[in-house]
């Protein structure tokens, strides 16, 4: 059996339900994180929270109370104690028909967990040739489909992921993770300026560098 948080409280999955009035189905009106889980103990929790939380309030949602002592309860339950687990918040933006986004009070709470299985090997990359650029690129929003199109593109050229530049060349990161490279001892990134997303566990290296590359010079440090 598998449980899930669905408003604060632990459900069986298969029982757990939405309204289909709900904004984040109707809009991909809402904002999600997503958390690794190593024996039991979510990492990076507080960031993870805060993150989340301000994103929130970035879109005028007024978020629910995040409560760990409840996630703890859902790892229990299925069993998420030993092995490595994905746990991801969702939280939407109500039921609410305006086309805007007023301050509005959240729709669904939903945490959901899932055994994680790292993948093995180098990841092949290839260059998108489309730019990505929007007012919520830094935000991990419900409207993941230009993300799902750039993972699609890769795989059907035979690629594991691409890497995504901005209108001016720049690059930014990948389908659905950022991007990092070690030069001369010390650990580089895009700059956190550009439009796009800067996950957790990005934030968390310590004596991260930001630098403007292009894909060209990415691909000469391989």
């Amino acid at each position: 059996m598998t449980w899930v948080i669905l408003n604060h409280e632990c459900v069986l999955a298969d029982r757990a339900s939405i309204s289909i009035k709900d904004r984040g189905f109707l809009f991909g009106d809402g904002v999600f994180t997503s958390a690794k889980v190593e024996n039991g103990r979510v990492l990076h929790w507080d960031r993870h929270c805060e993150r989340v939380t301000a994103q929130c309030k970035t879109l005028h949602i007024l978020p629910p109370d995040i409560k760990q002592s409840k996630v703890e309860e859902l790892i229990e339950r299925n069993g998420a104690e030993q092995g490595v687990w994905k746990l991801k918040i969702v939280i939407t933006g109500g039921i609410d028909s305006r086309l805007s986004l007023p301050t509005r009070t959240y729709g669904t709470y939903l945490v959901t967990l899932e055994k994680y299985e790292m993948p093995e090997g180098k990841a092949k990359l290839c260059r998108y040739p489309y730019p990505i650029e929007s007012p919520a690129s830094s935000l991990k929003t419900l409207a993941y489909l230009p993300r799902l199109m750039v993972k699609q593109y890769a795989l059907e050229r035979g690629f594991d992921d691409a890497v995504v530049c901005s209108s001016k060349g720049w690059v930014l990161e990948s389908a659905f993770s950022n991007l990092y490279w070690e030069e001369g001892g010390a650990v580089f990134t895009p700059m956190s300026t550009l439009p796009l997303l800067a996950g957790t566990y990005l934030t968390s290296i310590d004596h991260l560098k930001e630098e403007r590359i292009t894909y060209e010079q990415l691909k000469e440090k391989q």
